[in-house]
């Protein structure tokens, strides 16, 4: 994951499970209002949902789920989606 990840940053999910991958890659599209059908929100619980709306639900919900989410290593608790390099280099390995 040292490939993958930031030096401050860290996928606590993917370090214990070396087989997760991230989310494929979409693009980033800022939105006001949901789309008609959004992908895996079925799937997400009420947290999930509260970070993809707050973040203008640019990726599709699934993405927001905890397992998929970068930790600061200092804070924990300061959870963001990966960035698009980060996605491209965990494809690569």
């Amino acid at each position: 994951m040292e490939k993958v990840v930031d030096a401050c940053w860290r996928w606590k999910w993917g370090e214990e499970d070396p087989q997760l991958r991230l989310p494929t890659f979409t693009h980033t599209i800022p939105r006001r209002w949901p789309p008609a059908v959004p992908a895996g929100l079925d799937s997400c619980d009420e947290d999930t949902v509260k970070r993809w709306q707050l973040d203008s639900m640019m990726f599709p919900p699934c993405t927001y789920r905890e397992e998929y989410l970068i930790e600061r290593k200092a804070e924990p608790m300061d959870l963001r989606v990966a960035s698009v390099i980060q996605r491209e280099k965990n494809m690569k390995n």
